[in-house]
C-alpha cells in the first residue's frame, strides 16, 4: 500500500492516534478559514 501511495504522489507517514487527531484538528481550522474566505456555499 505504501508503494502505491508513493506512486500516486502521497507521502505516507506513521503517527500516533494523538498526533493524527491534532493534525486533523489543525486541518479543519485551516480549511474552514479558506472556505469561509472564499464565500463558498452549499445550496
Amino acid at each position: 500500500m505504501r508503494e502505491r501511495l508513493i506512486a500516486l504522489g502521497a507521502h505516507p507517514v506513521t503517527t500516533t492516534p494523538d498526533e493524527f487527531a491534532a493534525f486533523m484538528k489543525a486541518e479543519l481550522v485551516r480549511w474552514a478559514a479558506v472556505v469561509q474566505a472564499s464565500g463558498a456555499r452549499v445550496d
